[in-house]
């Protein structure tokens, strides 16, 4: 009929309805009374009807708006919860390795948290556990999990073997390891990862290495992180020769972030002798790797600590950035 409402009619009701700003009731009253005009039977729309249909859209997405932003800011404005506190404190302890200041606010909170969070609460302990390398600890709070009926995780897993890794205990991050498979628990990189740090803080390289080979028959790729590991690894003993190698394989199979690393980190330059750090830094400059003020000053202090002094004086001219304090020490 000429007196058929056009489709905005659905608009005033959908913000009478739920718009929490009583701000817009007056638009709807405006929009209501602009609805009931008449449909000509011309081609097309005349000019007044063009005029208040724009008129109508434009109402109509103002409407919206303000609905929307009702909804935002009544969403914004939902309390948090009371122990959201509590657990946050809870986390930054456990993150700083304070055990006892995490089982001490354990106790506090346990009761006020809701029983579905204890699974969360019991991993933020434990993972105090694993962050000061309490091997002991970490053992009796997985045994007070199960005694208090709150099932291990992956993330409860995960955390058992970061403690015997930080503890530079590989022997006991393997039982874990078993511990984990026979409680259904899958291996990925985040364990290997753990695993090969676990090598790497005993001092074991070549098994740190070899996680890089069990991870790929596992068929889990070694990322960049698991390779600058092993480089630490061989490092850390003082085998800058391996560490090189390990360090190409890593930038053959992940160019872009070889590159962005600092002149790969100076791998050599506390392990080698004078003339392979020097090599070192200038094959690594040659392909087109970014020094910076750390590379710079462990070269220049290991070129200084082998009597390469006219070297490491051309370098620290050319830093073009503050230098550390070992470099003049050295020099």
């Amino acid at each position: 009929s000429d007196q058929a409402a056009p489709p905005f009619v659905a608009i005033p009701s959908l913000a009478s309805g739920g718009m929490p700003d009583r701000s817009c009731r007056g638009d709807t009253r405006l929009l209501a009374l602009l609805l009931p005009m008449p449909l000509h039977r011309s081609r097309g729309p005349t000019e007044e009807t063009r005029w208040r249909r724009g008129v109508l859209s434009v109402l109509g997405c103002a409407i919206a708006s303000g609905f929307l932003q009702g909804i935002a800011t009544f969403a914004v404005q939902v309390p948090s919860s009371p122990w959201d506190k509590d657990t946050e404190q809870l986390n930054q302890l456990a993150g700083a390795g304070d055990t006892a200041g995490a089982l001490e606010l354990f106790g506090q909170i346990k009761l006020r948290v809701p029983r579905d969070m204890h699974t969360m609460l019991y991993n933020t302990v434990l993972k105090a556990f694993s962050h000061s390398g309490d091997l002991e600890g970490a053992d009796k709070w997985l045994k007070q999990m199960t005694q208090d009926g709150v099932k291990p995780t992956q993330k409860s897993w995960g955390k058992l073997l970061q403690s015997a890794a930080v503890a530079g205990r590989p022997d006991r991050a393997l039982l874990w390891l078993e511990w984990g498979k026979f409680n259904g628990f899958s291996l990925n990189k985040i364990v290997c990862s753990i695993l090969i740090d676990a090598y790497k803080n005993a001092g074991q390289p070549d098994d740190s290495r070899m996680w890089l080979d069990r991870m790929r028959l596992a068929g889990l790729k070694p990322d960049a992180i698991c390779y600058m590991q092993v480089v630490e690894a061989y490092k850390k003993v003082g085998d800058g020769v391996t560490a090189s190698k390990v360090l190409e394989e890593m930038q053959a199979e992940f160019p872009k972030v070889a590159h962005e690393l600092p002149t790969s980190h100076a791998i050599l330059v506390e392990s080698g002798d004078a003339g392979e750090v020097l090599q070192a830094f200038e094959a690594a400059l040659a392909r087109g790797d970014r020094p910076d003020a750390r590379t710079y000053t462990l070269v220049i202090a290991t070129l200084a600590r082998g009597g390469e002094l006219e070297e490491a004086e051309e370098l620290a001219s050319e830093a073009g950035a503050p230098l550390g304090a070992a470099a003049y020490e050295e020099l």
